[in-house]
């Protein structure tokens, strides 16, 4: 497995990293994104610019209060990628719209993702409409043994709006999780 963590300026330094590091050719990808409160319509334009450039990765994300670039922390302003190249392990990701009953989405994402060679879990959740307890709840009721990883969306300390990333789409009230298989 390869890592890498890098910030995303723009898509052309974007597109040269990828060539450079050779993942136009590789599969089972997963591309995680973290970013700052940009507003849903700029991250929206951010995430479909790099997932173009990567399109057979399995893109997830949340918007963030800041990150780890370098082994350092760095602040609220940065958009950082982590890049998971995988050999061995396939990916799957889902995301849920949020119900009042949380407890039925970890249910419901556990029965929907979890196969019998899943080795863990990453989830992001809306950060300010997410239960995450209650959700774990739900998602251990049906696979006990499967840890997950992840956490809840920021937004700067602002607390007004968080999202979630799957794909192209930037979501509101919403969980969205991948499979390491």
């Amino acid at each position: 497995m390869q890592n890498f963590t890098i910030e995303y300026t723009d898509v052309i330094s974007w597109q040269n990293f990828v060539n450079t590091q050779g993942l136009t050719n590789k599969e089972n990808i997963l591309l995680q994104i973290f970013s700052p409160a940009i507003g849903a319509e700029h991250l929206a334009t951010k995430v479909k610019d790099i997932q173009q450039v990567l399109p057979q990765a399995i893109l997830i994300g949340c918007t963030s209060d800041g990150g780890i670039l370098d082994q350092n922390v760095v602040g609220d302003k940065r958009l950082l990628l982590l890049v998971s190249v995988f050999e061995n392990t396939q990916l799957s990701a889902q995301h849920w719209q949020l119900t009042d009953n949380h407890v039925r989405i970890g249910e419901h994402a556990a029965k929907s993702l979890v196969q019998p060679n899943t080795k863990a879990m990453i989830a992001f959740a809306d950060g300010l409409k997410a239960n995450g307890e209650d959700l774990l709840n739900g998602f251990n009721n049906i696979a006990p043994t499967v840890p997950v990883a992840g956490g809840l969306a920021g937004d700067d300390w602002q607390f007004e709006q968080t999202f979630v990333i799957h794909q192209d789409k930037v979501l509101e009230n919403a969980l969205v999780m991948v499979a390491l298989n």
